[in-house]
């Protein structure tokens, strides 16, 4: 429960508390995994200037953190407050790690789509959102950035109205929303994927260079909408953790954060398990995790090797070669709910 202990100290907790019926705890974490110094020296180099907004925007969202843990890696995120504080939304993208080979970022496609995504949210309020809309006008605004040469990335935005409790989303790709509600799953989203491994995704092209890349749009997104309920916890999450951790484990785990710090404060709360969910899916990625290193296991199990979610998958496509867990980069959102 290390996460839990020592999260404080990275990240200062958000409640977006408005004159409405319901307050918003929001907790926020993420690891990237290691690239390779090629990598990490390309993306240098291909970085937004300081002074572009986009890279401004990007400072502020991972601010002191970032230099405890570091960057996002290929993920990011953001968490915007609706027009009138009527509410907030909620976005998270993954941007795919194969354009490196092609000599192009994937980190510049996602932390653009979010920024622009972002940006529309605070123009509309929580009635006349759709995270549909919000998803197309990030991906617009990734298309009209010519710093952006080309690119690709999945998305999972969410809105949560604070007058009435009503949360609309739309999840385009691999990363996922999920709802607790009395210690149970209430809601859940599917991965949308063309084949095994390979997520729905909103892409920028070269002409004449990119070619038979896969392209998906918003209108593909799945959406959902839903009722909030006090003391609900809602979840997004990339694929870091949805291919590491089952959903059952991340129910289990929001109880041991409950259990360890009864008596602090909801949005304390919302943090130490976004770390802890973090935390534990880095441990999972490792193939010979045995399931007795998870602190909420019996003992008497602890020489059962963990299968992996995305392991399970591969079985199911009857594909060969995938043990354990999948090293991947790792964002979790958290929002608790108060009416």
């Amino acid at each position: 429960m290390f996460a839990v202990r020592n999260t404080l100290k990275y990240r200062k907790q958000q409640s977006f508390i408005t004159r409405r019926q319901f307050t918003f705890h929001v907790g926020c974490s993420w690891a990237s995994k290691p690239r390779l110094d090629s990598e990490e020296s390309f993306k240098k180099q291909s970085a937004y200037s300081d002074s572009h907004d986009v890279a401004k925007w990007r400072s502020q969202m991972l601010g002191e953190r970032l230099q405890q843990i570091g960057d996002a890696g290929e993920d990011f995120w953001f968490i915007e407050k609706l027009k009138g504080e009527t509410g907030i939304a909620l976005g998270i993208a993954d941007g795919v790690g194969g354009w490196f080979s092609a000599k192009v970022d994937p980190s510049k496609f996602s932390q653009t789509l979010m920024w622009a995504a972002a940006k529309k949210a605070s123009q509309l309020t929580a009635p006349e959102a759709l995270p549909v809309d919000v998803i197309d006008a990030g991906h617009k605004g990734v298309l009209e950035m010519d710093e952006v040469k080309a690119g690709s990335s999945t998305a999972c935005v969410v809105t949560l109205d604070a007058t009435n409790g009503n949360l609309k989303g739309a999840n385009l790709g691999d990363s996922t929303f999920v709802l607790i509600r009395d210690g149970k799953i209430a809601e859940s989203t599917k991965q949308q994927t063309h084949f095994f491994n390979c997520p729905y995704q909103l892409a920028k092209l070269r002409k004449g260079i990119d070619k038979n890349h896969i392209t998906d749009y918003a209108k593909s997104a799945d959406v959902f909408e839903t009722r909030l309920q006090d003391g609900d916890c809602v979840l997004l999450f990339t694929d870091g953790l949805g291919d590491n951790v089952f959903l059952n484990e991340m129910v289990q785990l929001k109880d041991a954060v409950e259990q360890h710090m009864p008596d602090a404060h909801t949005a304390e709360k919302s943090q130490a398990l976004a770390d802890t969910l973090v935390s534990y899916a880095r441990i999972c990625m490792d193939d010979e995790f045995k399931v007795g290193a998870c602190f909420f296991m019996p003992t008497d199990v602890a020489d059962w090797r963990k299968v992996s979610p995305i392991e399970l998958s591969a079985r199911q496509e009857k594909i060969k070669g995938f043990m354990g867990g999948k090293v991947d980069d790792v964002t979790v959102l958290t929002a608790i709910v108060q009416k």
